[in-house]
């Protein structure tokens, strides 16, 4: 069911937000006063959003058993 659920918000969410952010930065007129802070910001979002759909992918791929784990170490995984 977790599946399910992170696999439809993907859908929904954050495929169209990394489609819109590869537009905008396509469109984006460097002429325009701004032009190069917007397009270092929309560049890190991209960055990020991207970085969120590998792990997505490769989250995908784990057997079920390890997502679980995964999920339940919680803020054991951070460094201290």
């Amino acid at each position: 069911m977790f599946r399910l659920v992170i696999e439809q918000r993907k859908r929904r969410e954050i495929d169209p937000t990394r489609e819109m952010l590869r537009r905008s930065l396509e469109e984006l007129d460097p002429k325009e006063a701004g032009a190069e802070f917007t397009r270092e910001r929309l560049a890190a979002m991209a960055g990020f959003f991207e970085a969120v759909t590998e792990l997505h992918d490769q989250m995908k791929r784990l057997p079920t058993g390890t997502v679980r784990k995964l999920l339940r170490m919680g803020d054991k995984v951070r460094k201290k």
